[in-house]
């Protein structure tokens, strides 16, 4: 019986490396897909915590009072003010309508907000993911709230994605040498930037404790 076997199997090699190749390729896409499944409940796990964050955040900003906008941690201020403003530009059916008709400081806080705390890392991948009035709103608050180099470095990349500059493209290394630019300028200046948007903030009290 053995014999047969070897024997059936030396006939039809070639079906044997076909099974064979076929049993690899199986176990390699089982493989993949297992390691696809844990990144994507790794992933699930990490959204619903953040919306969770932030919907603590926008219950616990909603009543802003004075003391506690000159007290909180900067960045957290920031965080916690955009929850609310969020909350108030979801019901809207038109949110750019809605985004326009914001009170200017709101407007700066809330695109401000996607800059630090969402585009951080790529400053390339904040133009590309979002659009006017966002990166218009977040241009004009990285002038007038921020400034310095900072501000420099983001007109930059608006004039290279959203500006009307005919004569400045949209490059690879055009984008990789932006993001490089405002990677280095967060090391060095986030810390300043967070506490300019809470200077600000406290400045148009007016504004933000009424949300």
């Amino acid at each position: 019986m053995f014999k047969e076997i070897l024997a059936y199997f030396g006939q039809y090699w070639y079906l044997v490396a076909a099974f064979a190749a076929l049993l690899i390729v199986t176990v390699f896409v089982w493989m993949k897909a297992a390691a696809s499944s844990r990144r994507s409940g790794a992933d699930r796990e990490s959204i619903l915590k953040q919306l969770k964050e932030e919907h603590d955040l926008a219950i616990e900003f909603a009543s802003l009072t004075a003391e506690k906008a000159r007290a909180e941690e900067p960045k957290r201020l920031l965080r916690g003010l955009a929850a609310v403003i969020q909350k108030e530009l979801e019901p809207q059916s038109d949110m750019n309508a809605a985004f326009h008709s914001l009170p200017v400081p709101k407007q700066y806080v809330y695109a401000l907000y996607y800059v630090l705390c969402e585009g951080a890392e790529s400053l390339g991948a904040f133009f590309r993911q979002n659009g006017k009035p966002l990166t218009t709103a977040a241009n004009a608050a990285a002038r007038d709230v921020i400034g310095g180099e900072f501000a420099s470095v983001f007109a930059r990349g608006y004039q290279m994605f959203d500006g009307e500059d005919e004569e400045i493209s949209v490059t690879e290394p055009g984008v990789s040498d932006l993001n490089e630019a405002f990677r280095a300028v967060m090391e060095r200046e986030s810390g300043a930037a967070f506490e300019s948007v809470k200077i600000y903030v406290n400045q148009h009290l007016e504004v933000f404790v009424s949300l």
